[in-house]
């Protein structure tokens, strides 16, 4: 197998998996109780006053995983293709290598992050590292964190990626 085909399977690789989430969210199953909905003159109509938060931020966070990680699918098919293509001169692909390394390094130390902060007691955690692996933000579903939780995000974060510069940002 070439790299012309590698890139290939990577990028249909990628539209499967964006496919797989957006199928999931669009049949879902539709769960609603008898005070959702009222019937009235055979018509069906969904009643919209109940909000609830929680929703409102569990598809915060389930959509900005899914954005980053179609973006992320993306950009590396991309930096793939550039790499693959003979045409492209050798200084350009071997920046585009340059930038594979760095954004799979940083999808991978994004995701222990997540994981390791999930273990450690907050329900949603997304983490973005930025400005070229100088910055990492991370973003928790929390009202209030302590001085405690903040120390720990903190030390995580340094731990897996190495970085000092911590932007921690709560959402309910």
């Amino acid at each position: 197998m070439n790299k012309k085909q590698a890139g290939i399977i990577v990028t249909l690789l990628a539209l499967i998996v964006c496919m797989g989430i957006l199928a999931t969210r669009v049949n879902g199953p539709l769960q609603l109780t008898n005070d959702e909905f009222k019937d009235s003159s055979n018509k069906l109509t969904f009643n919209n006053e109940k909000k609830t938060t929680v929703k409102s931020t569990s598809n915060f966070f389930k959509t900005q995983q899914t954005l980053k990680d179609n973006s992320n699918n993306q950009t590396l098919a991309s930096l793939k293709s550039i790499m693959s293509e003979k045409t492209v001169s050798k200084k350009s692909r071997d920046d585009a290598e340059k930038k594979y390394t760095q954004l799979a390094l940083a999808i991978n130390n994004e995701s222990r992050i997540e994981q390791i902060l999930k273990a450690n007691k907050f329900s949603d955690v997304l983490c973005f590292i930025e400005n070229n692996y100088t910055k990492a933000r991370v973003i928790v579903k929390a009202k209030q964190v302590s001085a405690q939780q903040l120390k720990q995000i903190k030390d995580v974060v340094n731990s897996v990626a190495n970085i000092n510069n911590v932007e921690v940002q709560m959402r309910e």
